[in-house]
């Protein structure tokens, strides 16, 4: 069971950040053609976003690659996790699924996304408001147990996997 919860957040993981991140990219794309007249503050936050979706995309193919490198995924995933907002600063970024908790305005509220979002504002009338992106936590706990170096995922990976299968127990087969 354990094998099974690793593997599942795991392939969740990658797809989050792999999918999301493309999704992000795409999106940023649009957004710098759709511009009108942008400032100097617009183009360093579609730097930025750009460059954080493109740090979750290769986070997501190093996971891919290894599940024991891991660290770029958990560092992606942090990123994602608050929600922040207020009339003066607010900050929010996700790739992949989002299913965010928290207070806005004095309110209680969950919303859900999918796809990916960098959303930064300085000095709007926006709410005070904070929230946490609860897929990117659970993942990141999930993620943050389980083994982190390749010698290690391969003895947990065995320990839990139990005996081999593919070879004949020698009191199965009589022999002569």
């Amino acid at each position: 069971m354990e094998r099974q919860v690793y593997r599942w957040t795991r392939l969740v993981t990658i797809f989050m950040l792999v999918g999301g991140g493309s999704i992000g990219l795409f999106g940023i794309a649009a957004g710098a053609v759709q511009s009108n007249e942008p400032s100097d503050v617009y183009w360093l936050i579609l730097v930025l976003g750009t460059l954080l979706f493109l740090f979750f995309l290769s986070a997501g193919l190093f996971l891919a690659d290894n599940p024991a490198k891991k660290v770029p995924a958990l560092v992606a995933l942090a990123f994602q996790i608050p929600v922040f907002g207020s009339p003066v600063f607010g900050y929010r970024i996700y790739s992949g699924l989002s299913v965010t908790i928290g207070v806005i305005g004095g309110r209680f509220d969950l919303h859900w996304s999918f796809g990916g979002k960098f959303l930064v504002w300085f000095a709007e009338e926006q709410p005070l408001s904070f929230a946490i992106n609860l897929i990117a936590l659970f993942a990141f706990l999930l993620l943050w147990r389980m083994p982190w170096t390749s010698e290690e995922f391969e003895a947990w990976s065995a320990r839990v996997k139990g005996p081999s299968t593919t070879e004949p127990d020698s009191n199965q087969f009589p022999t002569g």
